[in-house]
């Protein structure tokens, strides 16, 4: 893919709440069956990934995140999309502002991750039970 989907912003701000500006990278990673891989934190379902950290970009952010999350390491293929998101972290309430890059990753030769904390689920129910609209929306654009 040459050119990403135009960013869109999901949610909005609310009056008197100050949002935390927070930037992230996410990817949309396929297994051999279809399905899409997804984080069920207690905070919620979210695309693997996470927040940059001090000078990181987000290639390195991505790489670093999932390696945790994964326990493995993934390849970057493409920057699939932008997208801002206004919500309420939780459990803490804190309001945040998102500002992500999406990626379309690839797992390397030799199957799943065996990490416990993910759940390879077919494309419409990983867009079903994502919490954040715009991991959702990214999905959608990949799938459907």
């Amino acid at each position: 893919m040459s050119q990403p989907i135009p960013m869109p912003v999901f949610g909005s701000q609310q009056a008197g709440l100050t949002y935390q500006p927070r930037l992230g990278a996410y990817g949309i990673i396929a297994n051999a069956l279809g399905k899409v891989a997804v984080l069920d934190l207690p905070e919620g379902c979210f695309l693997p990934g996470g927040a940059l950290r001090g000078g990181e970009t987000h290639s390195e952010a991505l790489l670093r995140e999932t390696r945790d999350q994964l326990a493995q390491t993934v390849e970057i293929r493409d920057l699939i999309a932008q997208a801002d998101e206004y919500f309420t972290s939780q459990p803490a309430g804190e309001p945040v502002y998102l500002q992500c890059n999406l990626y379309l990753l690839e797992l390397p030769a030799g199957g799943d991750p065996p990490a416990s904390q993910v759940s390879w689920l077919p494309p419409a129910e990983a867009i079903r039970r994502l919490s954040l609209a715009c991991h959702a929306w990214a999905v959608r654009e990949v799938y459907e």
